[in-house]
């Protein structure tokens, strides 16, 4: 047991030489990639909280970075309809949070450095929060709109989102110095690769989630 610890430990510290760990909080947009856009579809705004590890590989000029995040990603939706008196709205807004691990590789020119690379995602919460409201002759009904999209008894048909997600990121960024560490902002768009639909069907609809955010965050380290 002794001998397996001294490994680990040994592996740690090789692995940890020349590389950096740090926190990231960011920003951003997203919505759904789909193959039949929905113009009452728009971008929804979440926060991305994380751990960041970086390591140089060639110098300071090519390296690997490997991140651990907690992010928002969804869309809102907002439709409204007449015909005949009758009113109809619509308004709600999907909203899945996930753990996020991205696996980039770095390539830096003075201050200035671009990523690359997988995600992996896995959703630890999903829900579709809103309203549908109806108004005809002076009379208005108005439904609230709560569904979990994981639980097998909700209201969507069919249901939405899988809990699994992967897909390519890429972003540009700016380092500089801090008397105690090293600072960045970066800019990130993130593409996702899975169909998101749960229930497979006869047509080739998709769903994939696109998104888009500005970041700062600090590395300590060599």
């Amino acid at each position: 047991m002794r001998k397996l610890i001294l490994i680990v430990v040994a592996v740690f510290v090789a692995v940890s030489l020349n590389a950096q760990i740090g926190v990231k909080v960011g920003y951003g947009l997203s919505k759904l990639s789909v193959d039949n856009p929905d113009e009452n579809t728009k971008m929804s705004k979440g926060l991305t909280i994380g751990a960041v590890y970086e390591k140089n590989l060639v110098g300071e000029i090519i390296g690997v970075r490997v991140e651990g995040l907690y992010t928002q990603k969804g869309y809102d939706y907002y439709n409204k309809t007449e015909i005949l008196g009758a009113q109809n709205i619509t308004d709600f807004s999907v909203s899945v949070d996930y753990i996020e691990i991205p696996v980039l590789a770095k390539v830096k020119v003075g201050p200035i450095y671009g990523v690359a690379g997988p995600y992996f995602g896995i959703a630890i919460k999903g829900e579709q929060l809103g309203t549908s409201e109806s108004s005809f002759l002076g009379v208005t009904t108005v439904t609230d709109i709560q569904d979990d999209l994981f639980s097998s008894d909700n209201s969507l048909d069919p249901v939405l989102y899988k809990k699994t997600d992967f897909g390519i990121q890429a972003g540009l960024g700016y380092e500089f110095g801090l008397p105690f560490a090293k600072a960045f902002l970066e800019a990130r768009a993130g593409i996702g690769m899975s169909d998101l639909n749960e229930i497979e069907s006869e047509s080739d609809d998709y769903s994939k989630n696109l998104a888009f955010n500005l970041s700062v965050g600090i590395l300590l380290g060599r």
